[in-house]
């Protein structure tokens, strides 16, 4: 949520044969396409992810390698929020609102305005108002049934879920939190989203940050991103650990969820 030219990330395995799938650009919400007024509309982002599946699950070319019982999805920051959304989590506005009036950090700092992003480009944005957000399509319910098992990491609007649609999700939600202990940010913590999942696990990658969830940066890629105005460390993990040791333990702990929760329907 806090790195502004990455909003999220989603994968799926829905395939007879485990395949990954991923996700579509949200415009509004996307790399060098990102503003604080679009951040919170994810009603459009769930619909998206509905859209894809209807797609490959009709289409002559892939549906017959697509498992409709064995659908999963993977997602990363405001990718895992959605994911969350369209496995039935509901959100609070007013919840979330009186979050971000004492938190000033991360989602919070970003709808204060200032800077947004359109055609991968800076642009200058007011601040806001998270009460004047369209109450009821925040809040709606945007559950999709086909989905049968969802990993979920770093999932943004942490704070805004209401517990009861957690306590009624049935199927598997595994949360994975990089990094440990108070190292990680109120905005996208999860053990307490695990703690009211009936079937939640939670797990947590020691000497990761959240921005080691995005690829490796080449040479010189920090001073790039500097120059260009970006604020976040994006490049700097920060705790003596490789980016690339990162990747492989949080690969591993996706696929075991994944290849956990959908096995057992085959």
């Amino acid at each position: 949520m806090q790195n502004r030219r990455k909003t999220g990330v989603y994968g799926w395995a829905l395939a007879k044969a485990g395949f990954i799938v991923a996700g579509p650009n949200h415009p509004g919400t996307t790399s060098g396409d990102s503003t604080p007024a679009d951040t919170p509309k994810l009603w459009e982002r769930t619909h998206d992810l509905s859209a894809v599946i209807d797609r490959l699950t009709t289409d002559p070319h892939w549906s017959g390698a697509i498992d409709k019982d064995r659908i999963g999805v993977v997602g990363f920051s405001l990718g895992g929020a959605a994911a969350m959304e369209i496995t039935g989590a509901r959100a609070n506005l007013e919840a979330y609102a009186r979050y971000c009036d004492s938190y000033k950090k991360w989602d919070c700092a970003w709808y204060a305005g200032r800077r947004g992003y359109v055609d991968d480009k800076p642009v200058e944005v007011d601040k806001v108002d998270l009460r004047k957000v369209d109450r009821v399509r925040f809040e709606q319910s945007n559950l999709d049934r086909r989905i049968k098992s969802a990993v979920l990491v770093d999932p943004g609007l942490a704070q805004a879920y209401d517990a009861q649609s957690l306590n009624e999700i049935a199927i598997p939600m595994n949360f994975i939190n990089l990094g440990s202990g108070g190292t990680i940010p109120a905005a996208v913590i999860a053990s307490g989203l695990a703690a009211l999942s009936p079937n939640g696990s939670y797990a947590t990658i020691a000497g990761a940050d959240h921005f080691s969830f995005l690829p490796e940066c080449k040479q010189g890629a920090a001073a790039l991103l500097k120059s260009f105005g970006e604020v976040d460390p994006i490049c700097d993990d920060g705790n003596g650990r490789s980016r690339a040791d990162v990747h492989s333990e949080l690969i591993k702990l996706v696929r075991e969820a994944l290849w956990r929760s959908l096995k057992e329907r085959s």
